[in-house]
């Protein structure tokens, strides 16, 4: 019963067992696991091992949680030595974790052998020549790290990578939903089978989809169902006495459920009542795929407050009125769909300036009214822009504006941050990098475009990664790196986070940051870190990088000047 709320015993008994053995696997070291490893697979690793029938029944369920957790298990890419190409699950997509079968012979055979060692990084040409296109591109997206890391065992599941019994049981569920789906219109056509997207694409709330759901497959707690499991001797319906009671009686035929339709037709459309027959198992679903997407919503209301009326006669007092069912229609409807409606209305953004000089004086307020932005980043980039040449006319010498960095205790610190900009239609992003010392004068920036990138969490990491590495050049000593990612400040302080997909970058990270004397990380709030944000904006794939050091520009200052106060004492 997954999805209704109700654990599947047999199933979240092999999330739990699949724990165990992922602990054999991350815990190898133990004494446990090392007396169960000389016993049952001593001359493998256990994700490989086949193992005896005759095996006692403790190791039985052990090999039974191992099933489940070899479906979820996936390799990190370090120097690839461990990784086998063709066999193992290394590649992080949401289909298949492995490469699709190679055309022909290869002799290709570790991962390792896939990267140029000179250079530490994808072999394009060779990739491309013994994988398939679809393969090509999701390899190349996986982020190599520059200094030596060992490939490691993750959970595909979790963001952290770390196996939850949670994500298990889930992987599980969806695997036997898959399974049973799959059974069940074996001798379907693929139109019957996807007129189940009339039900789950309604706009309606998911509670409603649910009842939807129990009704098309004809698990409602009708008379009917309640005979077929012994629990009545009688399935005549309770309120009109007029036959059996299926699902389809309790919801159309019965005289409640025909009255409440037949009174809210006055202010709805639904269906044609000679449209409304048993016309075999499929007749909701069919109903639902031969009307729109605003009818198939209130009829699906309707059907779920009819039998809503069903209950309070059968269960309850039987004061629930078919007016008053009609009343709480009305003002669900309006609820739901007025106020979304009216919600994507869009409207001209503002913006507000304040410059000031050395002194805190102010030297010029404006607002202005920002249109034709699509989106809020959008109006923000805009506004942000329009900041930038403002401070490009007044700067003269820094500026001194309120922040929340006042509070560091030596003035040897330096400030970078980072931030980075990501495109899902196209995989690809820029990162911006801004290095301030203790008096907030900038030390140096940079931007750059990124190719290939699979996700914004990784691109804010590479973004990170890039600050530390043009700090180090810098000759930085100590250092706080800020951020406006918090997932991405989480995964670096958490040693678990390094099983995440971001774990070859994070390991970058780990090892730059042990170059400095002090490191640490804070996370910020975008508008604290807008300076990083409009230098991420600056690259394109034209221009893929920017570089400034010995002449920071004027429009740059006076941004830096608003971003940040002097860091005293």
């Amino acid at each position: 019963m997954g999805g209704l709320g109700f654990r599947d015993l047999r199933l979240f008994n092999q999330a739990l067992l699949s724990r165990q053995a992922w602990r054999l696997i991350q815990y190898h070291d133990s004494l446990c696991a090392r007396i169960l490893k000389a016993k049952y697979y001593p001359n493998c690793e256990l994700i490989d091992a086949v193992f005896p029938a005759d095996v006692s029944p403790t190791w039985k369920a052990v090999e039974h949680g191992l099933e489940l957790l070899k479906k979820g298990l996936i390799w990190r890419i370090g120097d690839g030595r461990k990784v086998r190409i063709w066999k193992d699950q290394w590649i992080p997509r949401q289909s298949s974790l492995k490469l699709s079968p190679q055309n022909g012979r290869c002799r290709l055979r570790w991962v390792h052998q896939l990267i140029n060692q000179d250079t530490n990084s994808w072999d394009a040409d060779l990739i491309k020549n013994v994988c398939s296109p679809l393969d090509v591109n999701e390899i190349l997206k996986i982020k190599l790290p520059h200094r030596g890391m060992e490939d490691f065992l993750a959970w595909h599941f979790e963001k952290t990578g770390v196996f939850t019994v949670r994500s298990a049981y889930h992987l599980a569920l969806h695997n036997q939903l898959k399974a049973n789906e799959l059974g069940s219109s074996s001798s379907s056509t693929s139109g019957e089978r996807k007129i189940w997207a009339s039900l789950w694409t309604a706009p309606v709330p998911q509670k409603v989809k649910i009842f939807a759901w129990r009704l098309a497959r004809e698990c409602l707690a009708t008379m009917e169902n309640r005979k077929k499991r012994k629990l009545e001797i009688d399935s005549t319906c309770r309120i009109c006495g007029l036959g059996g009671e299926d699902g389809f009686h309790a919801v159309i035929s019965c005289t409640k459920a025909a009255a409440l339709r037949s009174l809210i037709r006055e202010v709805w459309e639904l269906p044609d009542e000679r449209f409304l027959i048993r016309s075999g198992p499929d007749w909701l679903l069919i109903i639902l795929d031969s009307i729109n997407a605003e009818s198939r919503a209130k009829f699906l209301l309707l059907l779920w407050r009819a039998w809503f009326l069903r209950n309070d006669s059968v269960h309850c007092s039987g004061k629930a009125s078919v007016l008053g069912s009609l009343l709480f229609l009305q003002s669900l409807w309006e609820s739901l769909f007025m106020s979304t409606s009216q919600g994507k209305s869009s409207e001209p953004a503002s913006a507000g300036f304040v410059i000031r000089d050395h002194t805190g004086s102010v030297l010029l307020t404006s607002w202005r009214i920002i249109s034709h932005c699509g989106s809020a980043e959008e109006a923000e980039a805009t506004a942000c822009w329009e900041g930038v040449n403002l401070a490009a006319e007044w700067v003269k010498k820094p500026l001194i504006l309120e922040t929340d960095c006042a509070n560091l205790d030596h003035i040897y610190w330096v400030k970078v941050n980072s931030d980075a900009g990501f495109d899902k239609l196209t995989s690809t992003g820029s990162s911006g990098v801004v290095i301030r010392d203790h008096s907030g004068v900038v030390q140096a920036a940079a931007a750059r475009w990124m190719e290939r990138v699979p996700d914004a969490l990784t691109a804010e990491a590479l973004a990170a990664k890039e600050a530390l590495e043009l700090a180090m050049e810098v000759g930085c000593d100590r250092v706080i790196l800020e951020v406006n990612c918090a997932e991405l400040k989480v995964i670096l302080e958490d040693s678990e986070g390094f099983k995440s997909c971001i774990a070859g970058i994070c390991f970058d990270i780990t090892e730059l940051a042990r170059s400095f004397v002090d490191f640490k990380v804070e996370w910020v709030p975008r508008e604290a870190n807008s300076v990083a944000h409009c230098c991420s904006s600056l690259v394109s794939s034209a221009e893929r990088s920017m570089f400034w050091f010995d002449d920071i520009p004027d429009w740059l200052e006076g941004l830096v000047s608003i971003d940040c106060t002097p860091m005293n004492n």
